[in-house]
């Protein structure tokens, strides 16, 4: 996410936190309630997808409104969530589990993101990362 020609990243740690980190500083520091494997933010919007790590626990997608507030829960998975990812143009969740399943969500936005020539944003670059079985 781009923010004043600074780069901010939104991270899950190994330390059961989220941290954002803008041009290589901590800025925010954020401990959930639930232990998150994956965090993933939707194009244009203060949405953020966060996959549950916990193994004491099924695996769910949290739907997140900056700054952190749990807004719905998806229960996905039998176990922990690997992996989570939106499709290029924001209009479905990929989640992959270590059950084995990969779940595909439809994503609707509420409040579709205009560009200033009034039409709708509807695209995001590609993500390097793959789904395998």
């Amino acid at each position: 996410m781009k923010t004043d020609s600074k780069v901010t990243f939104y991270a899950a740690t190994e330390d059961q936190q989220i941290k954002e980190i803008t041009s290589g500083k901590e800025v925010l520091r954020y401990e959930p309630s639930n232990i998150y494997s994956q965090l993933v933010p939707m194009l244009g919007s203060k949405i953020f997808f966060a996959g549950t790590g916990d193994s004491e626990r099924p695996g769910s997608i949290h739907i997140l409104k900056y700054p952190w507030e749990k807004l719905f829960q998806v229960e996905a998975h039998s176990l922990p969530v690997e992996k989570i990812r939106l499709s290029y143009d924001n209009t479905h969740l990929f989640s992959g589990g270590r059950d084995g399943l990969v779940c595909i969500f439809d994503v609707k936005d509420k409040e579709p993101k205009l560009r200033r020539d009034g039409k709708e944003l509807s695209s995001i670059g590609m993500n390097e990362d793959v789904l395998l079985p």
